[in-house]
């Protein structure tokens, strides 16, 4: 999730997770301080600072700001965040969500200690997303790639009826493996906000949990239309496939995927090695390697089955 909050002066401030909202405040801090220990955004050394900070430099008020980015529904925004984090307390990318939260509401100790628990981990998974090349759930939340820099962006504005605060709901229903209010919950959404992908996607993880398959892929395919780029539905599809023993379908529906990710050519990979088809291992892990010859797990792959073919050779 990614939130941009411009800050009316000379230069606009940009906030966000992606780049995690502390990294701006603490360039100022750098510049325009000596203050010791600063490990986060949020200590409370920092908090009355912050504010005269943000009062300093800004015609603004973090009141206003509050109001601008989250309108009369912070609250909301908790209650679901603090729901997310209590299902998939693992999800690092919610609790940066949760912490901001925390943050606008003047709520600095538990902003503090989410952003004690979860920064580095946060950090850390959205470095090793950027090395698989892998596209992450809740990347394409928020994709301000196309908004303008000079346009004020509120969550009230881009997330109207907090759908898509409760499609991340949804989806940690899902990896709960509480199908049915994951289901019960995307439906109301898509009640709601008919053909909106993310809680198609919800739906479509619901119908699977539920043993749905046919439906499943259907919903897969319909976000898949909606959204080409987005490769979870791609790969949701293939394991489908493979559960299924039909490898072939899962080759075609590689084949007219494109752009090509390698990491899903190996989970292709991957089912051929566990049913000892090495042949067709070593050329699918070359597929994959020929989309991303950086691929580590493919290497690994290629280079444990080229040792057994060798070994089953010489033997």
């Amino acid at each position: 999730m990614i939130i941009l909050i411009p800050l009316h002066v000379n230069l606009y401030i940009y906030i966000s997770i992606t780049i995690p909202i502390f990294a701006s405040l603490i360039s100022f801090f750098v510049l325009n301080s000596k203050l010791d220990k600063i490990r986060g955004y949020y200590y409370k050394k920092s908090n009355p600072f912050m504010f005269q900070f943000f009062q300093m430099l800004t015609d603004i008020t973090l009141k206003e700001i509050t109001t601008k980015v989250y309108g009369d529904e912070l609250e909301n925004y908790i209650e679901i965040y603090e729901k997310i984090l209590d299902l998939t307390p693992d999800n690092s990318d919610c609790a940066l969500s949760l912490m901001h939260a925390y943050f606008f509401s003047g709520d600095f100790q538990k902003a503090d200690l989410i952003g004690d628990t979860y920064q580095k981990k946060y950090i850390k998974e959205k470095i090793q997303f950027l090395e698989n090349k892998t596209l992450d759930y809740n990347v394409l939340y928020f994709n301000l790639r196309k908004s303008k820099k000079n346009e004020p962006l509120s969550l009230r504005r881009i997330d109207p009826g907090l759908k898509i605060a409760r499609s991340r709901l949804a989806h940690a229903y899902n990896r709960s493996k509480d199908f049915k209010k994951a289901k019960q919950l995307s439906e109301e959404i898509l009640s709601e906000f008919p053909d909106y992908p993310f809680a198609l996607y919800t739906l479509a993880e619901a119908n699977k949990g539920l043993g749905e398959k046919i439906i499943a892929k259907e919903l897969f395919y319909k976000v898949h239309k909606i959204l080409p780029e987005y490769s979870k539905p791609i790969e949701s599809i293939i394991k489908l496939s493979l559960e299924d023993g039909n490898p072939e379908r899962a080759i075609e529906v590689l084949g007219n995927y494109k752009p090509e990710k390698a990491y899903l050519w190996h989970i292709l990979a991957k089912y051929y090695y566990v049913h000892q088809d090495y042949h067709s291992t070593l050329e699918i892990c070359e597929r994959a390697l020929s989309v991303n010859n950086l691929f580590k797990k493919a290497r690994k792959l290629r280079k444990k089955i080229r040792k057994s073919l060798k070994k089953s050779k010489n033997s």
